[in-house]
């Protein structure tokens, strides 16, 4: 309700609060591509369903979804160039890789806005780690301090 404040507004990118309604999220147009709403909790629960769900995880568990399901979603698509799973950005990186014979340092990333919130997220599952940063304001500023606190968790997590 734009008359009470119980739950924190978005910010547009100059950091001005944006009251809720039709003008405090995309277009309907655009939806299915950038309209998902959660909490920090439940994005954490879909976060870790794909750090467990993935094959390259030593715990492995498979919860709600299959194991051919996990290596599609997971899996670049034909055309996709070398990094793009359904959204995720499939990568390697040193700080990812885990411990046993042919890990290789998978990790999965996404980051998301609909220019008056932005989230990233890092999945490592071969050291069975992931990470979520979450701003309620958007624009590159917010993209920028989303990538330094993952940054920090990635080396804290690796003390």
């Amino acid at each position: 309700m734009p008359d009470k404040v119980d739950q924190p507004w978005g910010h547009s990118a100059d950091g001005k609060p944006v009251s809720p309604g039709p003008n405090a999220d995309n277009p309907a147009a655009i939806g299915p591509a950038g309209t998902v709403r959660m909490t920090l909790g439940d994005w954490a629960k879909f976060i870790s369903l794909h750090l467990l769900g993935d094959a390259s995880n030593p715990n492995r568990q498979l919860k709600l979804l299959q194991a051919g399901t996990f290596n599609q979603l997971h899996r670049p698509g034909a055309g996709a160039g070398d990094a793009d799973a359904f959204g995720w950005a499939v990568l390697t990186r040193n700080w990812a890789k885990g411990s046993r014979p042919g890990d290789v340092g998978l990790a999965y990333s996404h980051s998301g806005s609909n220019t008056y919130w932005f989230c990233t997220v890092w999945i490592a599952p071969e050291k069975n780690l992931a990470f979520i940063a979450a701003t309620n304001q958007g624009g590159d500023t917010a993209g920028a301090a989303c990538d330094q606190a993952i940054q920090l968790m990635i080396q804290q997590a690796g003390k």
